[in-house]
C-alpha cells in the first residue's frame, strides 16, 4: 500500500472511525492535544477532559546519572551477590521512559537524560529502580517519589535521593509521598539499634513497644522492612538526579493548570512483611478472639439489651413510666420536642448507671451475671426462665466444670428456682443439686487436678487469661501465671503469679497446633496477616470502648458527670427554644431551623450539583485559589534528600556530572545535543567501552 496523505487518512477516519481505530491510521489532527493557551479556559469549566485533551503547560528533564547501595538481588554461592540495575521512570503510576541496564553492579552509571510532559500541576513521578533478569521477569529493587507540583520552576535540583524498599509500595503516591517526605525511611536506625545485634524488632519486641508507646509502634510496623540477611541496610540504595521543571506556556497560562488533577493513583492496598508479621499460633488468634468478644459482646452489647429489657419487662414501674412517657412526648410533637426528649432521656439514663445496685440490676442478666449469690439473686428477679437457665448452663460450665446432658431437664429446674423475685433457694444448694443430678457430668474432687494441671490453660473471673502453674498447697486452689496482656493505653500489666480459687477459673479452650508444613504458603500468609489486623485492633480499639464503658459505669466519675450535664443542660436548652419561640428566644429557634435547613441542604444536594457544569467551575476557581498559595519548597521539604555539599556543585570534583543544563531550551540546539551524544555513544561503542548516552526523547 503506498503513502496516503493526511487529508485522506481524516477522510477514512470521518467514514469509518471505529475501523481507523483499530487499525491504528489516526491522522495527526485526531492524535495531536489541543493547545493550552487557545483551550486554557477548559481547566476551568471541564477540568476532566481539559487533563486528557490538553497539551502541557510544563516539561520536566530528569537526569538519571548513578546509583549507590542498592540491594543487591541476584544471589550466588560463588560470588558476592549483585544486581543488573535500571531505571524505569513512571509518571502517574503510567511507565514513560526506561534507561538501559548495567550488568553485575550495584554502583550503576547511567548517565541518561528524558524529558516529561507535564499536565496536571500536581502529578507524581516514581523513579523504579529493577532488576534485569533473562529467564524471569525482572525483580523491583527500590523506589522513590515525588510531586512535580513541589519542585520550583526554571531551578536545577541535583542530589541524591533516598530509595525505599519495594515492600514499602502501600496504598496511593500521595500518601507515600507524604510519609517520605516526613522522615527517611533509615531514620529508623536509632530504633533498630536498640533491638539485639541492630536488625529489626520481632513481633514480640513489636508488641511490647506497642504497649507503651502506640503510635510509634504504628509507624513502625507499616514502614518496617529490611533487606533479607542483612543487618546493615535500611533503605534500598540512593540514586543521583538532576531535575530541571521549566513552564512552556505563560505564567498565567501556568495558573490555569493549577485546577487540573492528575489521574487517580493507583491504590496497592497495604499489608506487612512477612517476617514482621505474627507467628503462627491458631491458640493465640482464638484467645485474641475470645476476649474481642468478651469486652464488646459480654460487656458491652448485652448489658444494652439488658437495659432495654429491663425498660420493656416494667420491671421497675417508675423507670419505664419516665421512658414511656418520654416516647409518648415524642409522639406527639415529634419537631418540637424531639431533641429535648432524647438528650433528657440520655441524662436519666446515665444517672441510673451511677446508682450501684439499681446498676446491676439494669444491666446484668443470665448471661453476664457473677457467679455468686447476689448474680444469682439479680438473675431470679427477672422471673425469666431462658435467663435462669442461661445462668445454670454457666454454672455448670465454669464453676463445676461439667457439661449438660439434657436441656429440658436443665429448664425444669430453672423453672423451679424462680419464686416470684426471688430464688426458691440459695445458691449453695442448688450447686449441690446440680453436683449431683444425672444429667450433669461433672468431674469427682480426685479428678479436678488431672484437669488443672501444670500448664492448662485457664480464665481467671471469666476475663483475665493466665496459665497454671501447679496446684496450691491449700486445698481447692491453684498457683496461675498471668499473661503479660492488656488494653489499657501506655500501661503494661506486668507477668505475676497468684494463688487462686478453683471456683474463680474455667478452663480455656486448647487447639491442637497445626505444623506449618502442613497448611501451604498462601494460607498460613493469610492467617498470619488476619492475626496481625487482630492484634492491631485489639491494641487500637478495645481502649477507646472500654473508656467509654468507664464512663458510662461511672468508673470514670468526673466525665460521666460532665456526660449527664451536657445531656441534661442540651435538652434544657433546647426545650426552651421550643416552650418559648414567641418572645426574644425565638432568633435562636430561627437560628436552629437555619442550621437545621443548612444540614439537610447538605446532605441532600451534593448528589444533584456535583455533575453541574456551573459546579466544575467554583470547584476549579477554589482549587486554583487554595493551590496558588501552597509554595513551591522542594528539595527542602523532601527528607529523603541529600544535598551536594555547596563547594562541589558545578565543579564537577565530588559530582558525577557537571552543573550543565540538561537538555537545551531551543530546537536547533537540542539537535545539536542530540547529534553530540550520539556521536560519544558510537565513539564509546567502537573503543568497547559500552553506551555511555542513551539516545534522548
Amino acid at each position: 500500500m503506498g503513502w496516503r496523505s493526511d487529508a485522506a487518512a481524516a477522510a477514512d477516519y470521518a467514514e469509518h472511525p471505529i475501523e481507523s481505530f483499530l487499525s491504528g491510521a489516526l491522522p495527526v489532527e485526531i492524535q495531536s492535544k489541543d493547545d493550552f493557551h487557545t483551550e486554557r479556559w477548559r481547566c476551568i469549566y471541564d477540568p476532566v477532559r481539559a487533563a486528557e485533551t490538553l497539551s502541557p503547560h510544563a516539561r520536566l528533564e530528569v537526569g538519571i546519572i548513578r546509583g549507590r547501595s542498592l540491594l543487591a538481588a541476584d544471589r550466588s554461592l560463588v560470588s558476592r551477590p549483585t544486581s543488573d540495575p535500571y531505571v524505569k521512570v513512571l509518571l502517574d503510576d503510567r511507565p514513560v521512559f526506561s534507561t538501559a541496564h548495567r550488568a553485575a553492579t550495584l554502583e550503576p552509571e547511567w548517565q541518561e537524560v528524558t524529558s516529561l510532559d507535564i499536565v496536571a500541576a500536581r502529578s507524581m513521578v516514581r523513579l523504579q529502580i529493577m532488576d534485569k533478569d533473562r529467564w524471569k521477569e525482572d525483580d523491583p529493587i527500590g523506589f522513590v517519589e515525588f510531586c512535580v507540583g513541589d519542585l520550583p520552576f526554571d531551578e536545577l535540583v541535583e542530589g541524591w535521593l533516598e530509595l525505599r524498599f519495594q515492600e514499602n509500595l502501600q496504598r496511593t503516591s500521595t500518601s507515600r509521598y507524604r510519609n517520605h517526605c516526613a522522615a527517611r525511611d533509615d531514620a529508623l536506625r536509632e530504633v533498630w539499634a536498640q533491638s539485639s545485634a541492630g536488625r529489626p524488632p520481632s513481633w514480640g519486641q513489636l508488641k511490647e513497644k506497642r504497649l507503651k508507646n502506640k503510635s510509634s509502634c504504628r509507624s513502625i510496623l507499616t514502614q518496617l522492612t529490611a533487606s533479607p540477611g542483612s543487618a546493615e541496610l535500611y533503605n534500598a540504595g540512593e540514586i543521583f538526579v538532576r531535575l530541571r521543571l521549566f513552564p512552556v506556556v505563560s505564567a498565567q497560562d501556568c495558573t490555569f493548570a493549577l485546577a487540573l488533577d492528575p489521574p487517580v493513583p493507583v491504590d496497592f492496598g497495604t499489608y506487612v512483611q512477612e517476617e514482621n508479621l505474627v507467628k503462627l499460633d491458631v491458640q493465640d488468634l482464638f484467645d485474641d478472639l475470645m476476649d474481642i468478644k468478651r469486652s464488646f459482646v459480654d460487656d458491652g452489647l448485652v448489658c444494652i439489651l439488658n437495659f432495654c429489657r429491663y425498660v420493656l419487662n416494667w420491671r421497675s414501674v417508675p423507670i419505664s413510666l419516665v421512658y414511656t412517657a418520654g416516647a409518648l412526648v415524642i409522639c406527639l410533637r415529634p419537631w418540637d420536642l424531639f431533641i429535648p426528649v432524647v438528650f433528657a432521656l440520655l441524662a436519666v439514663s446515665v444517672c441510673l448507671l451511677a446508682l450501684g445496685q439499681l446498676a446491676r440490676q439494669l444491666t446484668t442478666g443470665g448471661s453476664n451475671a457473677p457467679l455468686t449469690e447476689d448474680g444469682f439473686q439479680d438473675v431470679a428477679r427477672w422471673r425469666d426462665t431462658p435467663q435462669m437457665a442461661a445462668f445454670l448452663m454457666r454454672l455448670v460450665e465454669q464453676d463445676l466444670h461439667g457439661k449438660v446432658a439434657d436441656d429440658r431437664q436443665l429448664l425444669l429446674l430453672a423453672r423451679l428456682c424462680i419464686n416470684g423475685s426471688w430464688p426458691l433457694a440459695p445458691l449453695g444448694k442448688v450447686r449441690q443439686i446440680l453436683w449431683k443430678a444425672d444429667w450433669v457430668t461433672c468431674p469427682k474432687d480426685q479428678d479436678l487436678p488431672e484437669a488443672f494441671r501444670p500448664g492448662a490453660l485457664v480464665l481467671v473471673d471469666e476475663r483475665r487469661r493466665a496459665r497454671v502453674l501447679h496446684l496450691d498447697t491449700v486445698p481447692g486452689s491453684a498457683v496461675v501465671e498471668y499473661e503479660s496482656e492488656t488494653y489499657q493505653r501506655d500501661e503494661v500489666f506486668r507477668v505475676r503469679t497468684e494463688a487462686v480459687p478453683l471456683q474463680r477459673i474455667v478452663l480455656r479452650p486448647e487447639l491442637p497446633r497445626i505444623p506449618a508444613w502442613i497448611l501451604p504458603g498462601l494460607i498460613e500468609c493469610k492467617i498470619r496477616r488476619f492475626h496481625t489486623q487482630v492484634e492491631i485492633f485489639k491494641l487500637d480499639i478495645l481502649p477507646l470502648w472500654q473508656a467509654v464503658g468507664n464512663v458510662l459505669t461511672w468508673r470514670r466519675r468526673e466525665q460521666a458527670v460532665w456526660l449527664a450535664a451536657s445531656c441534661l443542660g442540651i435538652s434544657l436548652g433546647t426545650m426552651a427554644l421550643s416552650c418559648y419561640g414567641h418572645t426574644a428566644v425565638g432568633r435562636l429557634l430561627w437560628i436552629r431551623d437555619w442550621l437545621c435547613t443548612c444540614l439537610c441542604l447538605a446532605v441532600v444536594m451534593p448528589p444533584f450539583l456535583c455533575k453541574a457544569w456551573w459546579f466544575d467551575v467554583l470547584r476549579s476557581a477554589l482549587r486554583i485559589a487554595l493551590r496558588r498559595k501552597q509554595e513551591r519548597r522542594a528539595p527542602e521539604v523532601w527528607a529523603f534528600f541529600t544535598a551536594l555539599p555547596e563547594e562541589a556543585q558545578g565543579t564537577g570534583f565530588a559530582s558525577p556530572v557537571d552543573s550543565s543544563p540538561l537538555l537545551p531550551q531551543s530546537a536547533p540546539e537540542r539537535l545539536d545535543f542530540l547529534g553530540q551524544s550520539l556521536g560519544q555513544q558510537l565513539c564509546l561503542r567502537a573503543a568497547g567501552l559500552g553506551p555511555f548516552w542513551s539516545t534522548c526523547r
